[in-house]
């Protein structure tokens, strides 16, 4: 799609309606995988010009339950398509995020998130657990509320084993932004990030930085937020002792108990 699209005059033709059809149908598997496209197209590209109006269709037509419901659809790639189009609406500001992480049926599917997953499928919703994050105004008071929401998604459920899983993905992208999502929900409370260590992630972490040199960002700033209580950081620099063989990794823990103890001081 190129240029302004005319939100309100197709909205008035009644195609937005007819195409939401398509997407209970049903009977037809490629009729709903179309119709999600379809709708997940149209609705970022008009997000640039009409973001309001947008924001109103979705809540009109009850869109995002209508994609949540897709996910417990047989067909990976209506799944895909279903989790990238909450992804998509979801990154889009504070209160487009609160009403997609609202649903429960969200919930499940995350839970249910396994390694042996296609590829797309962990890609796009890896993705959309980021978008859970991304674009959050830190300045804002009310987005705080929502960063408390999306640590009970990912922390009182199994959606943070299913993130922890994909830690172990041989897919770069998949790890990277699995990285990512954990490096949010770490800093803070000490539980936060025990229930990281407990899940035996950090030596994963460790070896994984060492092969994906793009993985530095986000799975050394978990690292870090995982070294500031003084227990949690002993267990750490064990496992970093029992991969010593690797060039630097010492100076580099080192170097974290460093800045820990400067942190905590």
């Amino acid at each position: 799609m190129e240029g302004e699209i005319p939100l309100s005059a197709i909205i008035k033709s009644g195609v937005v309606s007819q195409v939401v059809k398509f997407l209970e149908a049903g009977h037809s598997e490629q009729l709903q995988l179309e119709a999600a496209r379809v709708l997940t197209a149209l609705g970022t590209h008009c997000m640039l010009w009409y973001p309001t109006l947008v924001t109103e269709v979705v809540i009109e037509y009850d869109l995002v339950k209508k994609f949540v419901d897709l996910l417990n659809s047989p067909n990976d790639d209506i799944r895909t398509q279903a989790v990238l189009a909450l992804g998509r609406f979801a990154g889009r500001g504070n209160d487009c995020r609160g009403h997609v992480i609202q649903q429960e049926d969200l919930l499940s599917f995350l839970g249910g998130l396994k390694e042996n997953d296609e590829l797309s499928l962990q890609r796009s919703t890896v993705w959309t657990l980021l978008m859970f994050f991304t674009r959050t105004s830190y300045n804002l008071h009310l987005s705080r509320i929502y960063i408390y929401q999306i640590k009970l998604i990912c922390q009182v459920n199994p959606a943070l084993t299913a993130l922890l899983t994909l830690v172990y993905s041989n897919d770069e992208e998949v790890l990277i932004n699995a990285c990512e999502v954990l490096s949010y929900l770490s800093p803070g409370e000490n539980d936060n990030i025990q229930d990281v260590i407990d899940a035996d992630v950090c030596q994963r972490l460790l070896d994984r930085i060492l092969i994906y040199m793009s993985v530095d960002v986000s799975g050394i700033r978990l690292l870090q937020y995982s070294c500031l209580p003084s227990v949690q950081l002993e267990i750490l620099f064990s496992v970093g002792a029992s991969l010593n063989r690797y060039v630097g990794l010492k100076v580099l823990l080192e170097a974290f108990m460093v800045e820990s103890n400067h942190l905590r001081n």
